[in-house]
């Protein structure tokens, strides 16, 4: 029987739970009894201070982590380590130096034994979509920081995952960069339909991208707003200057003012 649809690709946090050993004393807990569903084919975006447990959780969601207690789902699967049916893009690229761009984006359809004329389709039409077919063969140091991000976002992408996390994605890239690519992954997502879980520390990249912001404070991490961003999406980045934008921006920053450590 299949999944409804609305519920097949969520990300589900049900009450979990995650310590980590404190300097001195007792484990400290920086999630706690944590509930969230990431609903399907949207993006949902975390703010807040650093330190907070945004990471955590994602680092929870792609199993890089194991909650003590609890239990996170994609659809009706349960998480136990990292899969292919997550991809994970940091801030920092974490392509392989040795690679070329067209052989980092291969990896992991060699990992699932993806038969060696259908990984070069799929990495073509990926590399097509992020702008990178005509570097295929370059080795990442003679991409520039955009470019090493496009192909880690096309690496993520190619093996058909079913959820994208996304943690500050284009954090290290100059504004003008960061622009071009927010607006490249909107593209993308719109005709994608993934189901995103998008860590930030930039406002106007939360309520241009997602479909939810979530505002957390912590440790340990609770949802202290949940914003629904309402306008249609894939959005037009002109948005970012009428009065609807700045005033939801307002809000995120109040809440956020609220949650900064004294």
């Amino acid at each position: 029987m299949t999944a409804p649809a609305e519920t097949a690709d969520a990300i589900t946090f049900d009450r979990v739970e995650k310590r980590f050993p404190g300097a001195r004393g007792p484990a400290r807990p920086v999630v706690l009894d944590f509930n969230l569903v990431c609903a399907a084919g949207e993006t949902t975006a975390l703010v807040g201070p650093s330190g907070c447990g945004k990471t955590t959780l994602l680092n929870l969601a792609a199993g890089l982590l194991t909650p003590d207690k609890g239990t996170i789902t994609i659809g009706p699967r349960a998480i136990n380590g990292p899969g292919p049916d997550r991809g994970v893009v940091f801030q920092h690229y974490a392509l392989f130096p040795w690679l070329s761009v067209r052989r980092n984006c291969e990896f992991g359809l060699a990992m699932v034994r993806t038969e060696r004329r259908r990984r070069r389709e799929l990495v073509e039409r990926y590399l097509a979509m992020v702008g990178l077919a005509p570097f295929a063969e370059a080795l990442p140091k003679a991409l520039s920081g955009g470019m090493k991000q496009r192909c880690a976002l096309a690496r993520a992408l190619v093996v058909g995952p079913r959820a994208l996390l996304l943690d500050e994605p284009f954090g290290a890239l100059d504004a003008i960069t960061r622009r071009h690519l927010q607006r490249e992954l909107m593209a993308i997502l719109a005709r994608e339909r993934k189901t995103v879980l998008l860590i930030t520390h930039d406002l106007d990249e939360a309520i241009l991208l997602a479909h939810r912001v979530l505002v957390l404070h912590g440790p340990p991490v609770r949802v202290a707003r949940d914003i629904a961003i309402p306008y249609p999406f894939p959005r037009n980045p002109e948005l970012r200057d009428t009065p609807a934008f700045a005033a939801t921006r307002a809000e995120l920053w109040r809440e956020l003012d609220h949650a900064a450590p004294s």
